[in-house]
C-alpha cells in the first residue's frame, strides 16, 4: 500500500441534505464540508483502532487540528477542527491507516477552494465536487511517503 494523506470529503448544500446542486442547476450559495481525512502508512501513525494521530511530517494531523477553507486569494471562508481519529486498518499487527473526521459549516461557493488540514493544503474544484455529488477523495503528499510494503509484480 502506498502511504500518504488522503481525504474523502462529503460536501453538501446547507439547504439540502440530499444533493449538492439545487434543482435550478445553479450551485448552492453555501456548502457544508464533512470530511474524513485518511492517513496511510505505519511510519506516519501512532495509536490503535480506537484512536490515532499522525507522526513525523504528519504530526499536525490529530484531533483538535485546525482545518481552514480559503479562496484562491487566501481569504478565509470557513474554519473547522479535526474531531477524532480512528484507526481503520492493521497490517502485520501494526496500525497502517487512520481516518480523521472534521466539519466546516456555511462555506461560500467558489470555483475552487483551498482546504488546509493543518499544514497540508489541497485545492478542490467546485465542478469536481458537484460532478461527484459531493463525495470527494484525493491524496495529499503521497509522493513524499515511503510505502509500508512492497510486493513483487505477478508475471
Amino acid at each position: 500500500m502506498v502511504g500518504g494523506l488522503a481525504l474523502a470529503a462529503v460536501l453538501s448544500a446547507c439547504s439540502s441534505s440530499h444533493t449538492a446542486t439545487p434543482k435550478t442547476g445553479k450551485p448552492p450559495k453555501l456548502f457544508q464540508f464533512v470530511a474524513d481525512v485518511r492517513l496511510n502508512g505505519a511510519q506516519n501513525l501512532r495509536g490503535d483502532l480506537t484512536k490515532c494521530v499522525g507522526v513525523g511530517q504528519f504530526a499536525d494531523v490529530k484531533p483538535g487540528t485546525r482545518v481552514t477553507v480559503t479562496s484562491e486569494n487566501r481569504k478565509v471562508l470557513g474554519v473547522g477542527y479535526i474531531q477524532k481519529g480512528l484507526g481503520t486498518n492493521l497490517y502485520n499487527g501494526a496500525l497502517d491507516q487512520c481516518n480523521f473526521r472534521y466539519y466546516v459549516n456555511a462555506v461560500p461557493t467558489r470555483k475552487t477552494w483551498v482546504v488546509s488540514v493543518g499544514k497540508h493544503p489541497t485545492t478542490l474544484k467546485r465542478s469536481y465536487v458537484i460532478s461527484t455529488n459531493g463525495l470527494i477523495s484525493y491524496s495529499i503528499n503521497a509522493d513524499l511517503v515511503t510505502p509500508t510494503t512492497t510486493a513483487p509484480h505477478a508475471p
